[in-house]
């Protein structure tokens, strides 16, 4: 009987563990599969108010010529220090919501659509977006600034503005959050402890 030639023995041993090294197991197979999906692409923005943003009161005090005449530039000046944005199936505030870290930081609006962040969220339907403010900004010692006809005022503390209405996320879409009715409340605050309470006013999408 002849005796196995040691070279081709070793080939052929080189090659069989070889051939074991490329066949993926189904455990990474299942690891790479799950690195190809991710969430739908939210893109965030306030949306304009169309440099309207006057008070009530002020507007009444106005004749309709005079509205006519002036070309109001909004008589208000936010800066607002963006930490959290929450994502809710329910208007129900005890409901905590998909929470997402921002990193947009310090943002100002007068009234012009202003961009936010593009970010991913769980799909489904959600009912209400939350934004929260918080005093961690370089640019801005407060959590929110506001600057409008009767001065200025600003609070340090952590706090939220809501937005209710529908947005079904099931692939990349643009989420336009309306801050009208919150920024008109913002409009006519004259004291500090008067943001908050104008924060409760729930803009829309």
């Amino acid at each position: 009987m002849k005796k196995a030639n040691p070279i081709i023995f070793s080939l052929l041993m080189i090659c069989l563990s070889s051939c074991q090294k490329t066949n993926p197991t189904d455990e990474t197979l299942g690891k790479q599969e799950n690195t190809t999906v991710g969430n739908p692409v939210v893109s965030v923005s306030l949306a304009s108010t169309n440099t309207q943003v006057v008070a009530s009161s002020f507007k009444n005090s106005l004749t309709a010529n005079e509205l006519a005449l002036k070309n109001f530039v909004s008589p208000l000046d936010l800066g607002m220090c963006m930490k959290v944005i929450r994502f809710k199936t329910t208007t129900d505030d005890a409901e905590p919501g998909t929470e997402l870290e921002l990193s947009v930081g310090f943002v100002r609006y007068t009234g012009a659509e202003a961009y936010l962040t593009r970010l991913q969220v769980p799909a489904g339907t959600y009912q209400r977006v939350e934004l929260v403010f918080d005093n961690v900004c370089v640019e801005n010692a407060y959590s929110i600034s506001v600057q409008n006809t009767s001065g200025f005022f600003s609070a340090n503390r952590r706090l939220r503005v809501r937005f209710d209405g529908t947005i079904k996320i099931a692939s990349d879409t643009n989420l336009a959050l309306q801050f009208g009715q919150v920024t008109e409340a913002l409009s006519t605050v004259n004291s500090d402890d008067q943001i908050e309470l104008a924060l409760e006013k729930i803009g829309s999408f």
